[in-house]
């Protein structure tokens, strides 16, 4: 995607943690606190003076990565992990599993380091859009990727918004999965030359 003249302001993050972690009041509180440099006393928020003073991505992504509706995937996690993993990205919203793992478990044993998440995210997106889910990727430019999981309404209004860092966006897993998808047969969505503008906040 190329870069975009628009502000994903402060109000944007806040409102992209509300509905993707559908209104978790840790993930709206530790992003609060992280944009105000603060530490709430008392409370166990141990990553947050890694977020003090950090961009909007990285707080957005150490806000949702607190919720059951965001989980970190490592680029080089063996199946298992990665099964484990999507397992519980989609049990969080309470969608059936059941076919997906058993899928997974006809894989390969040997794949090479690095393709075992894109070929387990084949076997679970199917069971996560039949549910009316669709799982997006909450980018900050790292190799390790942060995975949520939203209603289809949710992910449309937010995919392809640029949160104001050259490598900060809300991609569609789609894209970063494409040539699993593509050797599984499926035709991964396009993936949108320009950045989109965040969606009006009093429509949120």
């Amino acid at each position: 995607m190329t870069k975009t003249d628009f502000i994903f302001t402060r109000e944007h993050a806040l409102a992209l943690i509300n509905e993707v972690s559908g209104g978790s009041e840790v993930a709206l509180r530790i992003a609060t606190h992280a944009f105000a440099g603060t530490i709430p006393d008392g409370d166990a928020f141990d990553d947050l003076n890694v977020f003090n003073n950090a961009g909007i991505p990285a707080i957005v992504v150490g806000a949702l990565g607190e919720t059951d509706r965001a989980w970190y995937l490592d680029w080089a996690d063996s199946v298992s992990e990665c099964v484990e993993t999507f397992s519980c990205l989609l049990g969080a919203v309470g969608v059936d599993t059941s076919s997906a793992v058993a899928a997974a478990a006809r894989l390969p044993k040997q794949i090479e380091r690095g393709e075992a998440a894109g070929m387990v995210y084949v076997a679970f997106r199917e069971a996560a859009e039949a549910a009316g889910y669709r799982i997006i990727d909450i980018n900050e430019g790292s190799d390790t990727y942060c995975l949520a999981i939203v209603p289809t309404s949710v992910a449309e209004r937010w995919l392809w918004v640029k949160m104001g860092a050259e490598h900060g966006y809300i991609g569609d897993a789609d894209h970063q999965f494409k040539n699993a998808l593509k050797a599984a047969g499926l035709t991964p969505r396009p993936t949108p030359d320009e950045g989109r503008m965040p969606p009006n906040l009093a429509a949120v």
